[in-house]
């Protein structure tokens, strides 16, 4: 529980842009407006962990904001719990400084830390990873939670599930018993998409559709960048590791094949890879009990080579989101005075800085945009597109080092909207600094109220 509390504590301020789109649709749950991004809007398939708004929706009374901070503390309160039951079976599997060289690489894992506090999910799916290696039904079942609250984990449910039933020799009942809790709260969710959206998938998949380049990286980044794989390079101590652990080994293969397929994901500390890491930690703890101590020294210089890098070049700026988060919503709210239908791409922080309309250019919460053509930051959005949404104010996203007599946009989606018919009308109302020298650009329609 302190190694799960220091990884924590290492990351606390760490947040993403899409959380204040889970805790904006909690805010109007919470006012009795159900289950919309706009307030004007229909009820969209805005949040893919469906029903994660509804556990936010009781602290969400005071705004997004609040219902942020509070995911946050919950987040985190629950991988602390959980760590508490990691740190149990990694002590049975590994004695003397093993044991402890498996609670400092708990402690030392800034995506573990980061991702159990950052707002959104993640943190109660973390809990549920570490939950699913338990032996049995109680495993079962927290795999298949997790799987509903994220499908790509829906393969690595199953292989966890249904192996770690094989490998205990479980009868046949008891197979078809936990093959079923890992399957059916997945699909009772999309059946329950299907219904409410029209749709099995989340809007996320046609909004940010796959790209195996950019998959090849965000694996190579797994296994080699983030730390607790390399925990897995081992050679004779694989002979003798438990059948349940290869199960275990095997859900996280296949799950590295699911990320490569899908493309990974474009936020930062491998997201979607973290709810698995639990298990390749329990796997590296039994593998170290086997192991020679030079054979354990080359692994610990590794792990501590990856946490000492992470921390160093992303730590402080990892600590830091959230008050910038903060200091861009308060910012934005001079610049967007009367504005009433504004566009952009990063569409979390602006629902948090105004109740008015916000027009989402990547589709993340509007499925007309979500099935145009091209990647979540570079859709294809028709020519008529301003005219027809009634957009008023634009926040883009400027490269840093470009000038308004030479920009660079960010988002290839934002060069485009300067095109469209339409775009004329509008002016420079001010900028908003960011990290790195860049900034967001607000534009305002001539003629509204704050133009000239």
């Amino acid at each position: 529980a302190l190694a799960a509390l220091a990884s924590v504590a290492s990351a606390w301020g760490f947040s993403v842009d899409d959380a204040l789109i889970s805790t904006r649709v909690a805010a109007h749950l919470a006012s009795g407006h159900g289950y919309r991004f706009n307030l004007d809007g229909p009820s969209t398939d805005s949040v893919t962990p469906l029903g994660w708004a509804y556990l936010l929706a009781p602290f969400a009374r005071e705004g997004a904001l609040a219902a942020l901070s509070a995911a946050a503390l919950l987040g985190a309160a629950l991988w602390v719990l959980a760590g508490a039951l990691l740190g149990q079976w990694g002590a049975e599997l590994c004695t003397g400084a093993r044991r402890w060289a498996f609670f400092a690489c708990i402690a030392g894992s800034l995506p573990l830390g980061a991702w159990a506090c950052a707002g959104m999910e993640t943190g109660l799916v973390l809990a549920l990873g570490v939950g699913a290696l338990a032996p049995g039904v109680p495993g079962a079942a927290c795999a298949g939670l997790a799987a509903a609250l994220r499908p790509e984990l829906v393969p690595w449910a199953v292989t966890a599930s249904f192996g770690q039933a094989l490998a205990a020799r479980a009868p046949a009942q008891a197979r078809a018993l936990a093959l079923g809790l890992a399957l059916l709260p997945a699909l009772l969710m999309a059946l329950v998409r299907w219904r409410a959206f029209g749709a099995p998938v989340p809007l996320a998949v046609a909004a940010k559709p796959s790209d195996f380049e950019h998959g090849l990286r965000y694996v190579f980044g797994v296994l080699v960048l983030a730390g607790p794989p390399l925990g897995l390079l081992a050679f004779r101590a694989w002979r003798s590791l438990p059948p349940r652990l290869w199960a275990v080994t095997a859900a996280f293969a296949v799950h590295l094949v699911i990320l490569l397929g899908v493309g990974g994901d474009w936020m930062p500390l491998w997201r979607l890879a973290v709810p698995v890491f639990p298990g390749v930690l329990l796997v590296a703890a039994a593998l170290a009990e086997r192991s020679s101590g030079w054979s354990n020294l080359l692994r610990a210089v590794l792990l501590g080579a990856a946490a000492a890098q992470l921390h160093h070049v992303l730590g402080s700026d990892t600590r830091a989101v959230r008050a910038r988060q903060s200091q861009v919503i308060a910012a934005a709210r001079p610049l967007l005075a009367g504005a009433r239908r504004i566009g952009a791409v990063d569409v979390g922080w602006l629902g948090a800085a105004t109740d008015q309309h916000v027009v989402d250019f990547a589709g993340v919460t509007a499925p007309a945009v979500a099935q145009l053509p091209g990647g979540h930051t570079s859709k294809r959005l028709p020519r008529d597109f301003l005219q027809r949404e009634r957009i008023d104010a634009l926040v883009l996203r400027r490269s840093a080092g470009a000038t308004p007599a030479a920009p660079r946009w960010v988002y290839r989606v934002d060069a485009r909207v300067l095109t469209l018919r339409g775009a004329e009308r509008f002016h420079d109302a001010g900028t908003i600094a960011l990290a790195g020298g860049e900034e967001y650009v607000v534009l305002r329609a001539l003629g509204e109220e704050s133009g000239s």
